[in-house]
């Protein structure tokens, strides 16, 4: 039952457990908490600039409303994030991309962006983040970022554009159209729902995708921790990391990401 490593733990949109999520205090918290590696969500606003917010609306984040589409960067960026903390975080605004990837770089974090869009704007969306990454990692001194995202036409953009950034398919179930979507897409891993995961449904991923390893979202307990791992998944997106290097403390460490 424990023959696999220990998953790898990603911030799930930093720390949100203590500071608002996506946001660069959710980011620094994670790295205070001794993870490697943050996953953050980025979107496109009207004028075409980049910031971290999950939904397609702010309602439920920020101290705005509306669609991020439909307003323009600066308008977003002045917004605080911390609705559901019920402003308890006043200073935390919504931050761009750039301003993510300099943190990040600065406390030498790993990062997966998630593209949040629709196929419409995905052409537009995978350029911005393919030319925000360039920026700041033109001459890397670490690993790049991965890209991942729930749509293909982003992740081929990508491709198109920097075939050596990873990147990751975003699905709710590991199956057998997720797997020709992952080989045709070039993905080095799949991230997936971990509710719909047991061991039939991984036992057929490794016979459709062996060379692909399942990441999975969101693992918050122990005892899910230890069922996903005694399946070998590969890495969880977490907001609670201390609970789950506590229930894994026994497992060896995965290699370096």
């Amino acid at each position: 039952m424990h023959a696999h490593p220990r998953p790898l733990l990603i911030g799930h949109r930093g720390a949100p457990r203590v500071r608002p999520e996506n946001t660069l205090g959710a980011l620094a918290a994670a790295a205070d908490l001794g993870l490697t590696w943050v996953e953050i969500d980025v979107r496109l606003t009207r004028d075409g600039g980049l910031v971290l917010v999950h939904d397609d609306t702010l309602e439920r984040t920020t101290s705005g409303s509306g669609r991020v589409r439909d307003l323009d960067l600066a308008r977003v960026v002045a917004l605080s994030a911390d609705r559901r903390e019920g402003g308890r975080f006043p200073e935390e605004h919504v931050p761009t991309l750039d301003a993510c990837l300099g943190l990040v770089r600065a406390r030498g974090l790993h990062i997966d962006v998630e593209i949040k869009t629709d196929d419409e704007d995905a052409r537009e969306s995978a350029e911005a983040v393919v030319a925000c990454i360039t920026r700041h990692f033109a001459a890397p001194d670490g690993a790049v970022p991965w890209v991942s995202s729930d749509c293909a036409a982003a992740l081929a953009r990508v491709r198109e554009l920097a075939p050596s950034l990873p990147r990751a398919l975003v699905v709710e179930r590991a199956d057998v159209s997720a797997a020709r979507t992952c080989a045709a897409l070039g993905c080095a891993a799949l991230v997936c729902d971990q509710a719909l995961l047991d061991a039939s449904v991984v036992d057929a991923w490794r016979a459709a995708s062996p060379d692909v390893p399942l990441w999975v979202y969101t693992v918050n307990d122990g005892a899910t921790a230890l069922r996903l791992a005694d399946l070998g998944c590969a890495a969880f997106f977490t907001d609670d990391a201390p609970a789950l290097r506590a229930a894994l403390a026994g497992r060896s460490a995965p290699p370096p990401g």
